[in-house]
């Protein structure tokens, strides 16, 4: 995200963001984009657990 007019402002989080400024949203459910925002990309989550971490070491040790 970040906004789309040159000015200082507060988001609804109460963090300072200037014009060309990008952030991540990391709260769970919708977002809603504001007037002055603009979405730059939307990411998938990834849940990390035990199991997926050792089949990526697996998958790493075998290619080196």
């Amino acid at each position: 995200m970040f906004p789309s007019l040159s000015f200082v402002k507060q988001d609804r989080d109460g963090s300072i963001r200037v014009a060309g400024e990008e952030w991540l949203v990391k709260k769970i459910g919708a977002y809603l984009p504001g007037a002055y925002e603009e979405v730059v990309d939307v990411v998938d989550a990834y849940v990390l657990t035990e199991k997926v971490r050792t089949t990526w070491q697996d998958v790493l040790h075998k290619t080196t």
